[in-house]
């Protein structure tokens, strides 16, 4: 019917045209000037329009027509004002406004429709906009006339509901989800429920309504989210990420709940899935240099170091020569044995910014190129830059350890601790030190200590369960330490050997050799694993494969007293 009345119209429109050609004075220009039109006095008793209010809606129609839904509303506009209580023309009004997303225009006009002429329906739009342009209060109201008019229409009542929970009246907001009574709406009754509590505090009551809410309809989305924020609350992240995961699934264009789980899963240090979810960020949405930047981030801490230096030289070619970049192409080309490309990455890095990082990976870098002088000229030069950063003294005595120097990396690891007491690296460093230059005592010391703090390290538990059994003295205990370390650890070679390693200590000799093999299966590069082998093959007799594991233990690096230990063991069983 609204097309025949606007077909009409335009034909109208077009005869008006035809007769007013005889009078130039008369005449409408084609190109209008919105600005420069004169408000016009509109006789509302007669039952024509007024011609120029009948050529602009014409116009307007003509360019709806053509999909120009702008130009038609900024005609529609005009003619409004010629003739504003046309019915036809607010009703173009509003359709324009609708097909151009104007929420403040299907307001304006929506109202009026209602007001001048009784259109109950169009008052579903009216509100959607009042809560578009962040208007719960006047939704409100909109939503209380479609209740009152249509008292047995669930969805209103369920909207209405969702506004009191918006604006904090949530003994409305329950007085009216309490009654609907239609079972489909079960699951979004329960999830506004869950919403209430969570507003209230009370989060397992939210949880419990939640997950009821999925129960009863697996597409409840918001439900999904609601999972998420108690459990992120309750600090149980991996539960928030999963929920998360399951909302995006429904509505992945919310960069806000892809930017909560990218940053809970840094929390996590969850790097592969947070590499994951910034494959599938960087698929859906336009690139991003700082997402991007995140994933070679990502991908280097899960070991992908490939495609971390991949992506940061990427960036590099996109102008983002900033500092990071810098640091972790350094570091990944640094794991790729590309050594002279990662001094360049780390010394522009310094070029952006003097401080310990850069100096510090530079002295690694120099360490690993066994350029012992160059590291400690340059750690040397951070300490004078930077005398209070402990973080210094640390890596001085890793690098001092990594050439054997037990002796210089002890004084750096007590300088260290001096900085900073609670750094449990600088502690353990400094006990595996002790250990290695043969105090034993004194490494034996620093890792009970380091139990006491925190009981479920199955790193530091191994090494005092090791210490131990290599000084065969409390070898029942020694067992406990490593196996609780392997109940946290089960896949850890170091354990698994030094399983091994106790068992021949209290004499159970065949199931030590079950265990030292199964290490090799986890780490076939350690020097200290074929030794152990090697010694338990020889007492079982195995003279043959004692000396074969002693043999394979000197091709790898190692340090003086281990050597010394295999090469007298191999002079022991010469053919």
């Amino acid at each position: 019917m609204l097309k025949k009345i606007k077909i009409l119209s335009a034909l109208i429109a077009l005869s008006v045209l035809f007769f007013s050609c005889s009078a130039p004075k008369t005449q409408i220009p084609l190109k209008v000037n919105i600005d420069e039109i004169d408000s016009v006095m509109v006789d509302h008793d007669s039952i024509y329009p007024p011609p120029r209010a009948v050529y602009y809606f014409a116009e307007g129609y003509l360019k709806e027509i053509q999909e120009s839904f702008e130009q038609a509303f900024k005609n529609y506009q005009l003619a409004s004002r010629m003739d504003s209580l046309s019915p036809v023309v607010l009703y173009s009004l509003y359709e324009m406004s609708l097909k151009t997303e104007n929420n403040k225009a299907i307001i304006v006009y929506g109202n009026k429709l209602y007001r001048k002429f009784g259109n109950i329906y169009i008052l579903d739009n009216v509100a959607e906009a009042y809560q578009n342009e962040g208007d719960p209060y006047s939704a409100i109201e909109v939503y209380k006339v479609l209740t009152n008019f249509f008292p047995e229409e669930t969805e209103y009542h369920y909207q209405l509901a969702s506004l009191y929970i918006t604006t904090d009246e949530l003994d409305k907001a329950l007085s009216l989800l309490n009654k609907i009574g239609n079972p489909r709406y079960k699951g979004r009754v329960l999830n506004k429920y869950g919403r209430i509590a969570l507003l209230n505090g009370d989060l397992e009551n939210a949880k419990e309504y939640f997950t009821r809410s999925i129960e009863y309809d697996t597409w409840e989305s918001n439900s999904y989210l609601g999972l998420a924020t108690c459990y992120e609350i309750l600090g149980i992240l991996d539960s928030a990420a999963f929920n998360y995961n399951r909302y995006l699934e429904f509505s992945p264009d919310n960069q806000t709940i892809w930017n909560n789980l990218i940053e809970l899963y840094f929390a996590m240090d969850q790097y592969s899935n947070l590499a994951l979810i910034l494959e599938r960020y960087l698929e859906y949405f336009d690139f991003n240099p700082l997402k991007y930047r995140q994933l070679g981030i990502a991908y280097y801490y899960s070991n992908q170091k490939d495609k971390a230096a991949q992506v940061f030289s990427d960036l590099l070619k996109e102008g983002f020569e900033d500092y990071d970049v810098y640091m972790y192409l350094g570091k990944s080309s640094r794991n790729l044995d590309r050594y002279a490309f990662a001094e360049s990455c780390f010394l522009n890095a310094l070029e952006k910014t003097i401080s310990p990082p850069p100096m510090i990976d530079l002295a690694v870098l120099y360490s690993l190129m066994d350029s012992l002088h160059k590291a400690v000229e340059i750690i040397e030069y951070a300490k004078g830059l930077y005398p209070d950063a402990y973080e210094i003294y640390y890596y001085m005595g890793t690098i001092y350890s990594r050439f054997y120097e037990y002796t210089n990396a002890i004084i750096q690891f007590l300088n260290a601790l001096a900085l900073n007491p609670d750094d449990d690296y600088s502690l353990f460093a400094l006990g595996d030190a002790y250990e290695r230059s043969g105090q034993r005592l004194k490494a034996i010391s620093i890792f009970e200590e380091m139990i006491t703090r925190n009981p479920e390290n199955p790193i530091t538990l191994n090494y005092l369960g090791y210490i131990l059994a290599e000084e065969g003295i409390r070898l029942e205990y020694s067992r406990e330490l490593i196996e609780k370390a392997l109940n946290l650890d089960p896949q850890s070679g170091a354990i698994i050997d030094s399983y091994g390693w106790v068992l021949y200590k209290l004499g159970s000799v065949e199931q030590a050799l079950i265990q030292l093999y199964k290490a090799l299966e986890y780490i076939d590069t350690d020097p200290t694993i074929y030794d152990h082998l090697a010694q338990v093959l020889f007492e079982l007799g195995q003279i043959e494969e004692a000396r074969e594991m002693w043999e394979k233990a000197l091709k790898f690096e190692m340090d003086s007293n281990l050597e010394k230990s295999i090469n007298n063991n191999l002079d022991k069983v010469k053919p």
